[in-house]
């Protein structure tokens, strides 16, 4: 039992270094308490909150409307933007060939 425990030990040490070869720092356990209490952002007034939570349903807002437009539109507006369409056709030399309505294989 006690091996697997300083295994593990050696294991959470060796991740913990690495959490922090990334600039990230442990939480303390002040700032954990506070949390869990519902101290620290939140104890500022309800203007600051209000104002705080229009900002989360606006965020909220603008992101459900830019998603209803689509993938559709997207996939043009990428296209487009980077001229990935023309920059295909020209170096795989595909050209743009369209079948009328019908004018395929008929379903069985």
């Amino acid at each position: 039992m006690g091996a697997i425990i300083k295994e593990t030990s050696g294991q959470v040490n060796q991740e913990t270094a690495a959490y922090a070869a990334f600039g990230f720092q442990p939480l303390k356990r002040q700032q954990v308490s506070d949390w869990v209490g519902g101290k620290g952002s939140w104890s500022v007034g309800w203007c600051d909150r209000f104002a705080h939570m229009a900002k989360i349903a606006a965020g909220w807002m603008l992101m459900t409307l830019l998603l209803s437009v689509g993938a559709p539109f997207w996939e043009d507006a990428l296209e487009s933007l980077f001229g990935l369409k023309s920059l295909l056709r020209t170096g795989s030399e595909t050209r743009n060939i369209e079948r009328k309505s019908g004018a395929g294989q008929p379903k069985t």
